[in-house]
């Protein structure tokens, strides 16, 4: 418990201190993360929910900027972080990125990446097999793993992380006939993720993988393609924005 305790004082020191680092180096290179949406409603105090009319006005506001969305294929050959760009992700794999967030992003031809932890799959209120299959096609869109099971990975033995990576991949291969080469960390902190655990992911397939530490792509963390940081969008962050 107090090895926890002492891990989640050095995630937090470790959050702020790249969100310092992200306004000194004025990124304008972001990955954002999204989880569940809603179509009506005050999601204001739901920490992981963001309501879809206010989604489609944020994602309006960065395309006015004129910043480029990005897909991760291309995010892997980037070398200049300091062009105008941001990336869409998800995590978790609920029902509403089917049903609410893909029209507007297919409205505006905007690129987005679905990390799904394959235990979920067709489970009330998650992405079923043939809204996976169906989202795998369009060229939108790519599937990423998260996963077998949303769990800490630290508490995992060496085996057991690798068997993660590996049975969510293949599962997720068979059912889109694509490759995977996305993974993103469940909780994706210092916390619920170990250095090792990082590093084994380097041993694998995977060509790029994520965390949920809240900075830009600043170069620092940009040059640890297995860790990239993504911003966290809830409904407060997007009301905050300039965008609404």
């Amino acid at each position: 418990m107090t090895f926890i305790f002492c891990l989640r004082i050095l995630n937090k020191i470790i959050n702020h201190f790249f969100q310092i680092l992200d306004k000194f180096f004025m990124s304008s290179s972001k990955i954002y993360m999204f989880h569940d949406i809603i179509e009506n409603g005050d999601c204001s105090t739901k920490l992981y929910t963001v309501n879809s009319s206010n989604l489609e006005m944020f994602f309006l506001g960065l395309l006015n900027d004129n910043k480029s969305a990005k897909n991760l294929y291309e995010i892997c050959k980037v070398t200049n972080i300091n062009k105008k760009f941001f990336s869409v992700t998800f995590d978790d794999a609920y029902e509403s990125i089917y049903k609410l967030a893909y029209p507007i992003l297919k409205k505006y031809q905007i690129p987005f990446t679905i990390f799904m932890s394959t235990s979920f799959i067709n489970i009330p209120g998650y992405l079923t097999v043939d809204q996976l299959k169906e989202l795998a096609l369009d060229d939108l869109c790519i599937i990423g793993s998260h996963g077998v099971n949303h769990i800490y990975f630290r508490q995992l033995s060496d085996n057991m992380v690798l068997e993660q990576f590996n049975v969510s991949k293949n599962i997720l291969e068979e059912i889109t006939g694509k490759e995977v080469v996305a993974f993103a960390f469940p909780f994706g902190s210092f916390v619920s993720c170990s250095l090792k655990n990082i590093k084994l992911l380097s041993k694998t397939d995977y060509e790029i993988g994520f965390s949920t530490i809240p900075s830009g792509l600043i170069w620092p963390l940009f040059k640890v393609r297995n860790f990239l940081p993504r911003i966290n969008v809830t409904e407060n962050f997007i009301i905050k924005s300039k965008y609404i």
